[in-house]
């Protein structure tokens, strides 16, 4: 009977890859490895940053178009007026007190972004003066905003519409608004000045 003749070549060869097998991953290769991993991150990372600061930046124009939903509320409650301020320093909380019979969620309005309300000391620049209704080209009056220091790559900051719609403003140009009056239906060419008597601001 004849026995198949097996090469002791073909068990070394076996044998070297059983032992090759068994001793794992060599510096090299391990060193290969992480390179590849250490590129893959460093292409990554910034694309999960600039991911972050998308979502940051939508969960702030979410809240903005929340105060709208409120400030709108609460115009229709008041005459077309907004709430009023009486200490320009407290000029945020004193708004969100007013707004907060509004909301379902109380703790909600804690939670919504900081804004630089326009609450300014010169009664045709303030919210305290006019009402929502009487405003001309609402489309391109900012009625509140994020703080300067709000400032983004683009040197602009998110702002608040008296329409409801959510832009952005550079720092100049929304300084500008602010010291501006506000265009108000009945206000002659160069009147600043309302009667604070004609805008009823009950809260």
């Amino acid at each position: 009977m004849n026995r198949p003749v097996t090469s002791t070549s073909s068990y070394s060869v076996i044998g070297s890859q059983l032992t090759q097998s068994a001793r794992g991953f060599t510096l090299t290769e391990l060193l290969v490895t992480m390179s590849i991993i250490a590129l893959l991150l460093g292409l990554l990372l910034p694309r999960v940053g600039l991911v972050r600061n998308e979502a940051d930046k939508l969960k702030k124009g979410r809240d903005f178009q929340t105060w709208y939903s409120l400030l709108l509320m609460y115009t229709q409650d008041h005459q077309g007026a907004f709430p009023k301020v009486t200490d320009l320093a407290e000029a945020d909380q004193q708004v969100r007190k007013a707004l907060e019979p509004y909301l379902k969620d109380r703790k909600l309005i804690s939670r919504l972004s900081p804004v630089g309300w326009r609450y300014t000391i010169e009664p045709g620049s303030s919210l305290n003066f006019v009402k929502l209704d009487q405003i001309l080209n609402p489309g391109s009056v900012p009625i509140a905003g994020e703080p300067f220091a709000g400032l983004d790559a683009t040197g602009t900051v998110l702002v608040l519409f008296a329409d409801g719609h959510v832009g952005r403003m550079t720092q100049e140009e929304l300084s500008k608004a602010l010291m501006s009056p506000i265009p108000v239906a009945g206000r002659t060419t160069g009147q600043t000045r309302i009667d604070v008597n004609d805008v009823e601001c009950s809260q």
